[in-house]
């Protein structure tokens, strides 16, 4: 469900659901990775460095502006 709805609403221009839809995602996948990778130093590492980059993402893809989506009346 959330691989769907990111990019329905990145094409929508609906930021604040592709911002929850990114959170969502980023708990899925920690919770995926320390369960099959355990706790081990690389791990942590690895994981922590993916969601680093993956959040710098998220932040110029918000930075990059654009109008509001408009609402239909």
């Amino acid at each position: 469900m959330i691989v769907g709805v990111g990019p329905w609403a990145a094409r929508n221009n609906r930021r604040w659901v592709v911002t929850t839809a990114a959170v969502f995602g980023a708990i899925e996948f920690y919770t995926q990775w320390f369960e099959r990778r355990g706790a081990e130093p690389w791990a942590i590492i690895v994981a922590g460095l993916t969601i680093v980059a993956f959040a710098i993402m998220l932040w110029r893809y918000n930075l990059s502006g654009g109008r509001p989506a408009t609402v239909a009346a």
